[in-house]
């Protein structure tokens, strides 16, 4: 059955399991963000000091398993190729999707969220 789920004010009517974990992690995010926000400037700017090497050995890690295990698929006589022009739109049209609905579950800071992502 359904399940009212909600954090800091935001509900949201979740009817499967998957669906009330997304929704818990969106509203994560937003709270995240807000408080985030809620820091004064210097604040703000020595965590994302702090953040830095953090994300910078998180994409060395990244690429170095990314290599790792292509290299374990080969071995075992598969191969990793770029999807096609159709898997690549309808992965694309999905995304979209799932971006609307989350942007409709968190309202005009969802849209904020997304709007400077895509700007990045």
């Amino acid at each position: 059955g359904a399940v009212q789920v909600g954090l800091l004010g935001v509900q949201h009517t979740r009817v499967d399991e998957r669906s009330q974990v997304r929704g818990l992690f969106e509203q994560l995010a937003q709270v995240v963000q807000r408080a985030f926000e809620a820091l004064d400037a210097h604040a703000r700017d020595c965590l994302r000091s702090a953040a830095a090497p953090a994300e910078a050995a998180g994409t060395a890690r990244a690429r170095e398993l990314t290599g790792f295990y292509l290299e374990r698929l080969a071995e075992g006589g598969m191969s990793v190729q770029k999807p096609g022009k159709r898997l690549a739109a309808d992965l694309a049209k999905i995304g979209e999707t799932m971006s609307t609905e989350w942007i409709k579950a968190a309202g005009a800071e969802g849209a904020a969220i997304i709007k400077a992502y895509r700007e990045k």
